[in-house]
């Protein structure tokens, strides 16, 4: 993973930053699993059969993650996309 800013990565999606430093790194690879938090990475909130990872994104800040890329704001750092998958 090439590091980016949170700046960067709001630029290269289209989002906007809500609650983030826009000159935060990112510095790991994108997190799926709030349970498998790496520190610097970007957590990324999709929706499941049974829940949605935007319920997470606190958390998986808290533990380290640098920021979410979420289709809603979270209640953290994050860049809002349209489409978190596009």
């Amino acid at each position: 993973m090439i590091p980016s800013t949170l700046a960067e990565i709001a630029q290269a999606t289209g989002g906007r930053l809500d609650q983030a430093d826009p000159g935060t790194p990112v510095t790991a690879p994108l997190l799926f699993d709030s349970r498998t938090v790496t520190a610097g990475g970007l957590f990324t909130c999709l929706p499941g059969r049974t829940t949605d990872g935007h319920a997470f994104a606190k958390q998986a800040v808290a533990d380290g993650a640098a920021a979410a890329l979420a289709t809603r704001p979270v209640h953290a750092p994050a860049v809002i996309v349209p489409d978190v998958l596009a």
